[in-house]
């Protein structure tokens, strides 16, 4: 049995589509939340293909699941900042 190298993890980089104009922020949460969509999904795959037998890398499915795991985390994270710099906005006094 042929142990496999690992395959060094990809970091999602956010690129805006129009370099012309300023990207929003909305259009940057918007694309990150679809690549971490994406990351999950093919986790689930991964996953699931691994569960059905095929031939799939437990390696790969298990690198595919922290990544997501990871990911997911990383979008809390952002999040809980994102409503505590709203908060902290809210309670200024004007």
């Amino acid at each position: 049995m042929e142990i496999q190298a690992i395959s060094p993890i990809r970091i999602p980089t956010i690129t805006p589509t129009n370099t012309t104009a300023p990207a929003s922020f909305e259009g940057i949460l918007g694309q990150a939340l679809q690549g971490l969509a994406a990351t999950q999904a093919r986790a689930d795959s991964q996953a699931a293909d691994l569960a059905a037998g095929k031939d799939v890398s437990l390696v790969d499915t298990v690198l595919a699941m922290e990544q997501s795991s990871l990911s997911f985390n990383l979008a809390m994270q952002v999040r809980d900042k994102v409503i505590g710099a709203y908060q902290d906005v809210m309670r200024m006094q004007f």
